[in-house]
């Protein structure tokens, strides 16, 4: 069971450099770092283990210790963001967030996935603007794909 004060840490980063996202998730007794997106998140994650105030160093397959993780934190306790390799990541505004952002007080616990409240929720063939998307084609086809 992870401590519940790595809870602080658990969220979306975004590079504004390299514009990739990745997830901090709480795993096994610890954290994990998961970049987005994935289709294999199981061989993807990475875990990392605490070494100093937060400060993290990433576990090799070997158990060995890799390159260090350090997070920046805000007044409120929660990180800011973190830097691996000298490369910032900001935690992300839509993000896997505490209890108290979902409303559920301060008691800690386990984290829960938030939005902010007239987030759009996007359907299938639609666009960001509600605008019905193009129907994909198959290779050589003349007549769109079924749903």
């Amino acid at each position: 069971m992870p401590d519940a004060a790595l809870s602080a840490y658990v969220g979306s980063y975004a590079s504004a450099f390299s514009g990739t996202e990745t997830a901090v998730v709480l795993w096994e007794d610890g954290l994990a770092m998961l970049p987005l997106p994935t289709t294999d998140p199981v061989t993807a994650l990475v875990k990392i283990r605490k070494v100093g105030d937060h400060t993290f160093r990433r576990v090799r397959k070997d158990e060995a210790l890799g390159e260090t993780v350090t997070f920046e934190m805000g007044p409120d306790g929660r990180a800011l963001r973190y830097v691996q390799h000298s490369n910032p990541y900001e935690r992300r505004p839509v993000a896997i967030g505490s209890r108290e952002a979902a409303g559920g007080g301060a008691r800690g616990g386990a984290p829960s996935l938030t939005l902010p409240a007239g987030a759009p929720i996007l359907r299938r063939r639609e666009s960001a603007a509600g605008v019905p998307r193009r129907a994909p084609r198959r290779h050589g086809a003349t007549t769109p794909c079924e749903p």
